[in-house]
C-alpha cells in the first residue's frame, strides 16, 4: 500500500507542479497585457503630483515663504522618490503574482487574459490612467469640503 502511495505521489506532484507553472506564466501574461508596471508607474507619479500641489496651496494658504514651500515640496519629493523604490514593479511583481495565484482560479485567469486582449480590455487599461486621475481629483475636491469639519471635531475638548 506504501509503495501505491508513493508512486501516485512520484506520479502527481510534477503534474500540481506543472499546472503552477502553468498559472504563473498566465498571470505573467496577464500583468504585461494589462500593462500594470506602466499604470503603477503613472498612478506614483499621478499621486506625487497631487500630493506637491496640494502642500504648495496649504502652505501658501498659510502665507508661508516661497523659499519654506520649496524646501517642503523637495522633501515630499524624496519620501515619494523612497516610495516608487520600495513599491517598484520588481518589487511588487512577486507580491502580485502570489495573490493573483492563490485567489484567481486558472480559468478565471484565462477569461481575464481573454477580456484584456479585446477592443474592450485595451481600452479599459490604456483608459484607466486617465479614470484613475479623475476619480482622484473629484475624490479630493470632496475631501477638502471635509477638511474644516474634521478639524472642527479635532478642535473639540
Amino acid at each position: 500500500m506504501m509503495k501505491y502511495a508513493a508512486l501516485l505521489a512520484l506520479i502527481f506532484v510534477p503534474l500540481v507542479c506543472a499546472d503552477e507553472v502553468t498559472k504563473s506564466a498566465k498571470v505573467e501574461e496577464l500583468f504585461r497585457v494589462m500593462n500594470i508596471a506602466e499604470q503603477q508607474k503613472q498612478m506614483m507619479a499621478q499621486m506625487s503630483k497631487m500630493v506637491i500641489s496640494q502642500i504648495k496651496d496649504a502652505l501658501a494658504g498659510q502665507g508661508t515663504s516661497a523659499e519654506a514651500i520649496a524646501k517642503a515640496q523637495d522633501k515630499q519629493k524624496r519620501v515619494f522618490a523612497l516610495i516608487e523604490q520600495k513599491t517598484s514593479w520588481d518589487n511588487m511583481k512577486p507580491i502580485f503574482l502570489k495573490a493573483y495565484t492563490e485567489i484567481f482560479t486558472e480559468p478565471e485567469i484565462d477569461g481575464m487574459l481573454a477580456f484584456y486582449k479585446t477592443p474592450s480590455g485595451r481600452a479599459m487599461i490604456e483608459k484607466q490612467p486617465a479614470l484613475n486621475g479623475k476619480i482622484m481629483t473629484n475624490v479630493q475636491g470632496q475631501m477638502a469640503d471635509l477638511m474644516p469639519q474634521m478639524e472642527g471635531i479635532l478642535k473639540e475638548p
